[in-house]
């Protein structure tokens, strides 16, 4: 009979200090990406990062170097999705979602979580409608091509720009 010491343990392959360092300059951006993207689930933050980066993490290697960062945010927005229709379906949420406090501070813990979403930042971004706020973010924050946007969010380039394009609109002075 084998013991806990003796039993064969599971093999953990090592972690490849380039997705240590993917990690590092991509934790803090993400997150912020989240925040904007469904700032109902702001509570969740955390977890959906956690859940991206283990995703990431067994895919690594299959993954070409350029592609990285684009493919982390599918997966991201992916379980934002996920959370969000796990959340729509339970019926102690009355209208769907659980309404929070989008104001909300969060506690850094280290500067691998630099990145927080400014009061400023955030009441800006929330004026504007769901697609125009992760537009704006993926490409203006996040430094995204239009196709790397487009590609992240399911639409087409000039989608992006449209998104874009819209919310410029919509922050112009009303003439008359």
């Amino acid at each position: 009979m084998q013991t806990p010491s003796t039993a064969p343990q599971p093999s953990r392959k090592p972690v490849d200090p380039e997705f240590i360092e993917f990690h590092k300059e991509n934790w803090g951006v993400l997150r912020g990406y989240l925040q904007a993207k469904e700032p109902r689930l702001v509570n969740d933050v955390e977890d959906l990062c956690n859940r991206s980066f283990l995703v990431m993490h067994a895919k690594w290697s299959s993954i070409a170097p350029p592609a990285r960062r684009a493919f982390l945010y599918q997966v991201a927005r992916n379980q934002v999705n996920d959370m969000v229709k796990r959340l729509k379906s339970r019926p102690e949420f009355a209208d769907g979602l659980m309404v929070i406090d989008v104001t909300q501070k969060h506690v850094q813990q280290g500067p691998e979580h630099e990145y927080d979403m400014k009061e400023g930042a955030r009441s800006y971004l929330e004026k504007f409608s769901p697609r125009q706020r992760e537009a704006l973010f993926l490409t203006k924050i996040s430094d995204f091509s239009y196709e790397e946007a487009g590609k992240i969010m399911g639409v087409s380039a000039e989608t992006v720009k449209s998104h874009l394009n819209s919310a410029r609109a919509s922050k112009r002075p009303k003439r008359g």
